[in-house]
């Protein structure tokens, strides 16, 4: 345990959970709009509106019991991809998501607003979700629990990330969609725009926010000096 936390850049550390707030934030306010406008969602919460359907729980409290238990199975099976992030998006997901949506439906009832309005609730949501994760990744915090399921996977089938990510997300949309969760243009929007968007958002802030917030460990020559 001492010498974890040798060297420890505690200045780079602050910074990080600064930023941090934004995809805390960003995630679940997306993940609400693709609730929030009924047409449809990104696969994995098609999954969560299908135990949502299922259960009668809020999505939120769908969301925090798959991700408690994806966290234990971090805990026993996959230590090294934690961070401050997994566990901060843990237990505050959930919360916001519910927080977000319930904003959003009483603003924007779906018996009342046109489709257009719908349509552009979903644009929104497209767009702040998969910037939230953009950002999210490029603070290396560790992974989000359910980002654990396709690394997994991955190590213990021997097989390339984005084959197991498609076929994650069929299985994801399948069962989804048999215990009752919404499948529809929010889910094409959520498959196509994703993963383009997340990766120039990478890019776009991966430099800055490195040199931002500098190394999360020090080198002993710096620590010496």
């Amino acid at each position: 345990m001492k010498k974890y936390f040798e060297n420890l850049n505690y200045s780079s550390i602050l910074k990080r959970a600064l930023l941090l707030l934004i995809p805390v934030l960003l995630m679940p306010f997306g993940i609400a709009c693709y609730y929030a406008c009924g047409l449809g969602a990104d696969p994995f919460s098609i999954f969560v509106d299908g135990e949502h359907v299922l259960l009668n729980w809020t999505y939120g409290q769908i969301t925090l019991l798959n991700n408690v238990i994806l966290l234990g199975m971090m805990l026993i099976w996959g230590r090294k991809y934690l961070g401050i992030g997994t566990v901060v998006t843990t237990f505050t997901t959930g919360y916001f998501i519910d927080l977000f949506r319930d904003m959003l439906v009483t603003r924007f009832p779906i018996e009342t607003t046109p489709i257009w309005g719908m349509s552009i609730i979903l644009a929104v949501g497209a767009i702040t979700f998969a910037v939230g994760v953009g950002i999210y990744i490029a603070i290396e915090f560790g992974i989000g629990s359910t980002e654990f399921i396709s690394l997994a996977l991955t190590q213990l089938l021997k097989i390339k990330l984005k084959y197991v990510r498609i076929a994650l997300d069929a299985l994801y949309v399948v069962i989804g969609y048999f215990m009752g969760g919404t499948v529809g243009v929010g889910t094409i929007v959520g498959i196509l725009a994703t993963g383009p968007i997340v990766e120039y958002t990478l890019k776009l802030c991966q430099k800055p926010i490195s040199h931002f917030v500098g190394p999360i460990r020090i080198q002993k020559e710096e620590a010496v000096a």
